[in-house]
């Protein structure tokens, strides 16, 4: 008790992302997906009770009012809660749309309401057939440990300052206070949501079959199970979980016990009675493999190994010796393929060129291996699919010397071409030198680049090397000799440039690590920084006060803008197709005069401050975001 309490209190630290703002491009994460519900839906099919005339107005339209509410004007949307009982429940259906359960009192309150709506439902008594539960689309559960310790600060007490006769009193109360809200939590999702897609679980405490119970007779479509553990085996059979469980994303992030259960590893029980579930018709599936090994997963040699007649997205994370686990999806259409990060063993890459994906269209390779043989394995599975539209391939940030293979091995496939579909390209190189107190500039073979400008086929295009995470950027791009490179590429749309960095005005021995960080100022970046006056009416307003008024900072940022502006409409003035360029941290959009198609076209700055755009490139360049929107 005393562990699954102190983490709940521990904040989490997520790896490999950078330092910086990152928010252009997350509004559109619904983008085309409708927020709330329908009222009928949200009221049972029942009678409109008002005939007003907002609430004549077909269930589409009213639905797309209340989305524009949530968005621009909650305070609007809880007026018209007020108004009658139909106007409360359309109120809701944005309101309560998407819902975090975060521990904080609101977040309590409502779990513990829901609750109570499921033990009155499950015990057949009456409840109010038109209620919050209904209108829920989304759930994610992960407390935060602010949350946790403000509630709790007794508990954090002791873990942190303990006195001498502690009272094991106070640890317990809490426990069971935090497994309340929780199991409410549970029996709600499983009882009084019936329109529920989307589960997001990353609360590591309490997971067991009783878990499984619940989430596995909720409604949702897709369920993300966020790095959690199992305390003991289990088994996932019915009449524990139903026969069938029809789900159709599944992101599988567990941790397995070291128990062995009648001779054989708990772990591939658990995966091998998890995905028999849901195999009819899982269509996309994310599985991290943590503890066990893959390896152990044996029921790939049962005379009835689970088939996957949907599947078409498949992410693995890790790959153990000496498993031909890939074989159980040979036969499914993928249409994307994520390679594992970590590959342990040359006939687990083999296994997957031999299997063979006839339908793919998207692969991402996001660590190329450190061996040798193993990137020959990836650039082999790469020279068998060619017909792929979708590519991403990144070497570790610290891959140097010997261990740097996508100029041995990648590149070389790239360059025979015969990728006449490829439309998406992204190649990160590394060479971070990882005990190195310096970042010194890193700089991509010219002929690795020659290379690009033969795929012609691309519309678009991200190139990154160096470190990439943290705020020190290794990158300093010759954008003068890249542009000529890229000139065949007449049908590119969007090219983006990630952690790279640039040197100051006049300064000839730049520590090019330091550049956004610095910011520093001399007369060549004040100059720069007065080249586009029209730009500065809105810039850098929700700077922090101490930016605002450090002058020499705006100065700066000005100037980096100005000069990303150059270098954008250099690439513009060759790529007639070019619409959009992320360039130094900053998000540009290539405009022409209608009036004159061949014109001069203008950069024109997205945001009026720089942002990293992890979120969006991770988005438009990989296989989307850790929650995706399912699909109606």
């Amino acid at each position: 008790m005393d562990e699954d309490i102190s983490k709940l209190m521990d904040g989490r630290y997520e790896a490999n992302l950078p330092d910086g703002r990152d928010e252009y491009g997350k509004s559109d994460e619904y983008a085309g997906l409708q927020r709330c519900l329908l009222l009928e839906t949200v009221t049972g099919g029942r009678p409109r009770a008002d005939q007003s005339r907002l609430l004549s107005l077909p269930a589409e339209i009213l639905a797309s009012v209340v989305d524009i509410l949530s968005a621009n004007a909650k305070s609007d949307l809880a007026s018209l809660a007020l108004v009658n009982s139909d106007c409360q429940q359309l109120a809701r259906s944005g309101q309560f749309a998407d819902i975090h359960f975060d521990y904080s009192l609101n977040a309590q309150n409502l779990a513990l309401h829901l609750g109570r709506d499921a033990e009155r439902q499950i015990n057949n008594e009456a409840i109010n057939s038109i209620s919050i539960g209904s209108c829920v689309r989304r759930v994610t559960f992960a407390s935060s440990p602010d949350c946790v310790i403000e509630h709790h600060p007794d508990v954090f007490q002791l873990f942190w300052a303990p006195p001498e006769n502690p009272s094991e009193g106070i640890k317990q109360k809490a426990y069971e206070s935090y497994r309340n809200v929780q199991e409410s939590a549970l029996l709600a999702i499983s009882t009084v949501m019936p329109n529920l897609e989307v589960l997001k679980w990353s609360d590591d405490l309490g997971i067991d079959e009783s878990f499984f119970k619940q989430i596995s007779h909720s409604s949702a479509q897709h369920i993300i199970l966020d790095c959690l553990s199992l305390k003991m085996p289990i088994r996932l059979c019915h009449p524990i979980v139903p026969a069938v469980w029809p789900l159709r994303k599944l992101d599988l992030d567990v941790r397995l016990p070291t128990q062995v259960e009648d001779g054989e590893s708990a772990g591939p029980r658990f995966y091998e009675d998890l995905l028999r579930l849901c195999a009819p018709s899982l269509e996309s599936l994310k599985f991290n493999e943590r503890g066990s090994g893959v390896a152990n997963m044996a029921f790939y040699k049962r005379q009835d190994p689970p088939s996957f007649p949907r599947l078409r997205n498949l992410r693995l994370r890790v790959l153990d010796p000496p498993t031909s686990f890939t074989s159980l999806f040979k036969d499914s259409p993928i249409k994307s393929l994520e390679i594992p990060r970590e590959i342990r063993n040359t006939s687990s890459m083999t296994a997957m060129v031999v299997d063979g994906f006839a339908d793919l269209e998207t692969l991402v390779v996001p660590h190329l291996p450190f061996r040798d043989t193993l990137s020959g394995e990836v650039a082999q599975f790469l020279q068998e699919h060619k017909k792929i539209k979708k590519l991403c391939v990144h070497e570790n940030s610290y891959a140097k010397g010997n261990k740097a293979h996508l100029d041995r091995h990648v590149i070389p496939v790239l360059a025979q071409g015969g990728f006449e579909y490829l439309t998406s390209l992204s190649l990160q190189w590394g060479g971070a030198g990882i005990d190195e107190t310096e970042m010194s500039a890193v700089h991509v073979p010219k002929a690795s680049l020659d290379v690009l400008g033969q795929i012609t086929s691309l519309q678009k295009l991200k190139l990154g090397a160096g470190v990439t995470s943290g705020w020190q950027c290794q990158w300093l791009v010759d954008h003068e000799s890249l542009i000529e490179v890229l000139r065949p590429l007449q049908k590119l749309q969007l090219l983006a440039f990630y952690r790279d960095t640039y040197s100051t005005s006049g300064d000839s021995d730049p520590d090019v690590g330091d550049y956004y960080m610095t910011r520093s100022v001399n007369d060549g970046e004040r100059s720069m920084a007065n080249e586009r006056p029209e730009f500065d009416v809105n810039f850098h307003q929700d700077a922090s006060q101490e930016e605002r008024l450090n002058q020499n900072i705006t100065i700066w940022e000005r100037a980096h803008r100005n000069r990303m502006l150059r270098y954008a409409e250099g690439y513009a003035s060759v790529l007639q197709a070019l619409e959009t360029i992320v360039c130094g941290q900053l998000p540009i959009a290539i405009e022409g005069d209608p009036q004159e198609p061949k014109g001069i076209r203008k950069a024109i700055p997205l945001t009026e401050y720089r942002d990293v755009c992890y979120t969006y490139l991770q988005t438009t360049f990989g296989l989307g975001k850790w929650l995706e929107a399912v699909e109606t």
